[in-house]
């Protein structure tokens, strides 16, 4: 039989809008039963539905489906009535509703898949990551993630609709093949795709070329009960290889910088040359930077800063004007409330996605940054001062700074908090590191 399902939504501002599906013939209830419910549960998933006062939803022709309604009787809305809606106790019948068929737009052809594959935004997204998010939602309806098999496990590769792999997904928790050895300290597992955003936000004006990313719920079969469907959609970069395959000599300045400060704005613990990309284009050859997952490690454990790019040429060389200008514009207090508003409205289990004492690591790695690269340091030595390069056993010029800080009797403490005590401490105690450091 051929079944239509009309959506009826009434937004508060504007006219009705009508959304259905045309299902070809040969479906039987029960599989019109599982269409609808995957139909209404990603409709429940978008955000914009909280501004609807009503919805409506009309089958045809088959009578009311008693699993349907258990599910609509679980979700606060107001359900309007008629004899061809399905019905639940959340009756309201002075709630206008649009039964015209002829009004009903259709999409022929569609099939189960349509509905039950799906991606969608739980995060606010760039221009760009919402062109990312169309491109994979448009190929999941065709081809199924593929799990990758080396770097990062318990990642997937999502195809376009051309079948070429479009997005990385990055799920919150995975089927337990993620190596161990990956975790570092202060970095809790399940929350490294919530840093792989971060950078993404962090890099506004594209300085870095961190490739666009979102936070995504993902609906697919592939994604076993044992992978959870929230997590990071970040652009596939096309590449000619990874940095570790060529010699240095093929890097530009610019790029090794631009990779660098990155990676000291979050203090990333798990920078090789693996996972920056070699891409190839009219412009000649650039370098692109990926996997954050393992960054912005939570206060006070600043040890595990690791940075490759400090074997480079590149990094002794001093920053340019240009350089130095977008350092001396970096804002830390701006990025830390740009960082918890951004992730405060996305929870899981309980815990925002990015933890107070990351947004300390932020605040005191970007100020350490600022206040060295104006003293003249090189990305090279402000490298060497912000990890363990020289020797894994003693304690870099970070962590001195930090302890020393602490020790005299404050806790950081985030923007909006009146004490700015531990604040006012750090950059007294920064400032006569860095003269030490000159002087030495």
């Amino acid at each position: 039989m051929d079944v239509r399902i009309q959506v009826t939504l009434q937004p508060r501002s504007v006219a009705n809008i009508h959304i259905s599906c045309f299902l070809k013939g040969g479906a039987d209830i029960k599989s019109v039963e599982r269409i609808l419910l995957q139909f209404l549960r990603n409709l429940f998933t978008l955000s914009c539905l909280t501004s609807f006062s009503s919805l409506a939803v009309s089958p045809y022709p088959f009578p009311a489906s008693p699993c349907a309604t258990r599910f609509l009787e679980d979700n606060p809305f107001p359900y309007s009535h008629n004899p061809n809606v399905i019905d639940t106790c959340n009756i309201t019948d002075d709630t206008p509703v649009i039964n015209d068929p002829a009004s009903i737009s259709t999409l022929p052809g569609a099939d189960t898949e349509d509905l039950t594959y799906d991606i969608v935004c739980t995060g606010n997204s760039s221009p760009k990551a919402a062109k990312l998010i169309q491109a994979a939602r448009q190929g999941l309806r065709q081809f199924a993630p593929t799990k990758s098999n080396e770097g990062c496990l318990g990642v997937f590769f999502l195809k376009g609709n051309d079948g070429e792999t479009c997005a990385v997904f990055k799920p919150s928790e995975t089927d337990g093949t993620v190596d161990e050895a990956q975790s570092r300290p202060g970095i809790p597992a399940g929350f490294g795709y919530a840093r792989e955003y971060a950078a993404h936000l962090l890099d506004n004006t594209d300085f870095h070329h961190v490739p666009a990313t979102s936070l995504v719920s993902v609906n697919h079969p592939t994604l076993s009960s044992a992978v959870s469907s929230t997590g990071s959609l970040q652009a596939f970069i096309n590449h000619e290889c990874s940095a570790e395959e060529v010699g240095p000599r093929l890097f530009s300045t610019t790029d090794v910088h631009r990779i660098g400060l990155l990676d000291l704005r979050i203090l990333n613990c798990d920078r090789h040359l693996g996972n920056i990309l070699v891409t190839d284009s009219d412009d000649g050859q650039s370098l692109v930077p990926i996997d954050h997952s393992l960054s912005l490690p939570a206060f006070p454990a600043l040890s595990g800063g690791w940075f490759e790019w400090l074997s480079l040429p590149q990094a002794k060389v001093p920053f340019s004007e240009s350089t130095l200008r977008f350092i001396e514009s970096l804002e830390p207090v701006t990025d830390v409330l740009m960082l918890q508003k951004e992730l405060s409205s996305n929870v899981n289990s309980g815990s925002c996605l990015l933890s107070s004492d990351s947004l300390h690591t932020l605040r005191i790695c970007t100020t350490f940054l600022r206040k060295a690269a104006a003293r003249g340091f090189t990305l090279y030595d402000i490298g060497c001062m912000m990890s363990r390069y020289s020797d894994i056993d003693v304690e870099c010029v970070l962590e001195q700074v930090v302890n020393a800080t602490l020790s005299r009797g404050s806790q950081p403490t985030l923007p909006t908090d009146k004490d700015k005590s531990f604040w006012v401490a750090f950059d007294e105690e920064l400032e006569g590191a860095l003269k030490r450091t000159l002087a030495a």
